[in-house]
This record gives structure tokens, C-alpha cells and sequence, in this order.
């Protein structure tokens, strides 16, 4: 195998980290999609496919019908809304009449627990309600609401002499029944603006820099000096050498009129951006770099170890024994 065939190869197995890399940064937005998140069309589909239950479309909500195959007794439902988001399923059935009172048919247990599980997600929390609340009784029964799995659940037995007594089954969709929004996106813009914080320790550091600027005002004093003595002032006069280095050293950090200088190039710490976008472009930058950097590297070293003998033999080093 030559040396380009292996750059390839190497190259794909780098690309084949990167997918990995990315595939893996992805799922924690995967798993927030992947919660319940009940929907009208849901119920629908299971009414109609699995409970073999007729449903129409009327107004806001859908109406769906059918009937107990033990006793014929008639089953009814409303799912509100009518698309879109699941709210609210309520459910019908006719009481069972036996010697220690009003009962729900047991097959209308199971069919009422089977059609609120579809939003609700808790078939053995919504057995156990329809049991309790189906149970015998010779007036008016009310259990609920409670919390079964993502739904709060109330149902009522109406005894009355107008009609056959009935059971009424509302569950009411909980927002823990709902897909979240998406945090993990601004986390990563959480964790770089405390970062700033850090910035404007280091400018009063930078600030002490003005404070060499009025150290130019000790100079004219000493020209003051020698014009007291008339005989030595021949003399010093060639002291101002020494001030206009001293001015030079100390004028040319803080010096901010004419040419320019590497304060001109150099930004103080003052006018540094400490907006949290750039500080987030910044450390952005600084990742990718530092990938960029890192593999090929990596790259390289594979590279090389693999054609080692041939490098060797073209530079007359050691081979590998």
C-alpha cells in the first residue's frame, strides 16, 4: 500500500470520527424529541384501528361511538381538540345493573383504561382507577381527580330515574405529557458569559499605565535647579541628555500624540468587547482551531509511523527491528 492510499484511508477513518463526534452531540436533543407529546390524531388511530370505533370530525373536538360486543351497550367519546396537541378525552359507558348495585362492565373497564392510556401513558395506573371507580355502588360516585401518569382523571357514576345509570371518564392532559422546548442550544452560551466577569479584573491591572504620564512633570524642576547658580549653569547644561532619556523612557509608553506607536495597533483595555456573542465567537473560534490543529496532527503521526522504514531508508536513519 503506497503512502497516498494510506493518507486516504486515514482520512476517512478522521471523517469517520467527526460523524461519530457529531452524532453523539446530537443526542441529547434526540431524547428531548423522543418523550410523549399525545396528539388528537393518536387517539383517533387507536379508536378506530384497535377499538374498532366510528369518529367524526365536529367542530372543535372528534367524536367517536361504538359498542360493548358482551352486553351491546353503547360506548361513546369525545377528544378535544379536534387536530393537533392532545387536551382532554371524556368517555361513556352504561352502568351494570347487579344485586349489590350499579357496577361497570368489566370489558368497559379494560376499553375505557385502554383509550385514556393512549394520552395518559400509564395502563396499570388507570386499571386500578377504573376498578375503584367501577366498583358497586347504589347512588352517586365520584373518584378523582387523580394523577395517573401525564393525565389527571376524574370519574363520576350518575344514578338518576330519568335514565339507565352511566359512568363519565374525563382525563386531562398534564404539560408534563409534552415535549419540552429545546434548552441544550443556549447552554453553551450560558457558560462563556460568566467568563467577562474575569476581563475587568484584568483592566485595573491595565490602569496603573496613565499613571507613568505625570512622572514627565519632575523634569521641568530640575531645569528650575540649575538656574539659581549662574556658575554651574554652563555646566549642566548638558544635564538635559539625561531628563530627555528619562523623557523618553517615560514619554514613549504613555505618549498618545503624533506617530502613532503600538498603542495606536494595540487596543486598550477598555475598548475590548466583552459582549457575550463575541466572547462565545471567540472561545468558537478557539475550538475549532484547536480541531483543526488536532487532527492533522494525528494524521500525520499515523502517516509517518506507518511508512517509517521507507522515510528511514531515504535518510539513512535506523529502521524499526
Amino acid at each position: 500500500m503506497d503512502a497516498d492510499t494510506v493518507r486516504i484511508v486515514r482520512a476517512k477513518g478522521t471523517l469517520r470520527v467527526l460523524a461519530i463526534l457529531l452524532a453523539v452531540s446530537l443526542l441529547p436533543a434526540l431524547a428531548v424529541r423522543a418523550t410523549h407529546s399525545p396528539t388528537t390524531e393518536d387517539v383517533v388511530a387507536y379508536a378506530q384501528g384497535t377499538l374498532a370505533m366510528e369518529c367524526l370530525h365536529n367542530g372543535g373536538e372528534q367524536d367517536c361511538s361504538g359498542v360493548n360486543p358482551t352486553t351491546q351497550g353503547p360506548r361513546d367519546a369525545v377528544i378535544t381538540p379536534a387536530t393537533g396537541p392532545l387536551q382532554q378525552v371524556s368517555t361513556q359507558v352504561n352502568a351494570w345493573f347487579t344485586d349489590f348495585g350499579d357496577e361497570m362492565q368489566p370489558d368497559d373497564q379494560a376499553w375505557n383504561a385502554a383509550l385514556h392510556n393512549v394520552g395518559c401513558n400509564n395502563a396499570n395506573g388507570l386499571a386500578s382507577f377504573m376498578a375503584d371507580l367501577g366498583s358497586a355502588a347504589s347512588a352517586d360516585k365520584t373518584v378523582g381527580p387523580k394523577t395517573v401518569g401525564e393525565c389527571s382523571v376524574k370519574g363520576t357514576l350518575f344514578v338518576t330515574s330519568l335514565r339507565v345509570p352511566y359512568y363519565v371518564v374525563t382525563s386531562t392532559l398534564l404539560p408534563s405529557a409534552f415535549t419540552p422546548k429545546p434548552t441544550p442550544t443556549p447552554k453553551p452560551t450560558v457558560k462563556p458569559t460568566p467568563r467577562p466577569t474575569a476581563r475587568p479584573t484584568a483592566s485595573p491591572t491595565a490602569t496603573p499605565s496613565p499613571t507613568p504620564i505625570p512622572t514627565p512633570t519632575p523634569s521641568p524642576t530640575p531645569t528650575a535647579s540649575p538656574t539659581a547658580t549662574p556658575t554651574a549653569a554652563p555646566s549642566f547644561t548638558a544635564s538635559p541628555t539625561p531628563e530627555e532619556i528619562v523623557a523618553g523612557a517615560t514619554g514613549s509608553p504613555g505618549e498618545s500624540p503624533g506617530g502613532g506607536g503600538w498603542q495606536a495597533e494595540v487596543p486598550s483595555p477598555d475598548r475590548v468587547s466583552t459582549k457575550p456573542i463575541d466572547v462565545a465567537g471567540s472561545l468558537g473560534l478557539a475550538v475549532l482551531l484547536m480541531l483543526l490543529m488536532a487532527f492533522p496532527g494525528e494524521l500525520f503521526n499515523d502517516t509517518f509511523q506507518a511508512n517509517y522504514d521507507e522515510i528511514a531508508g531515504w535518510f539513512g536513519w535506523k529502521k524499526k527491528s
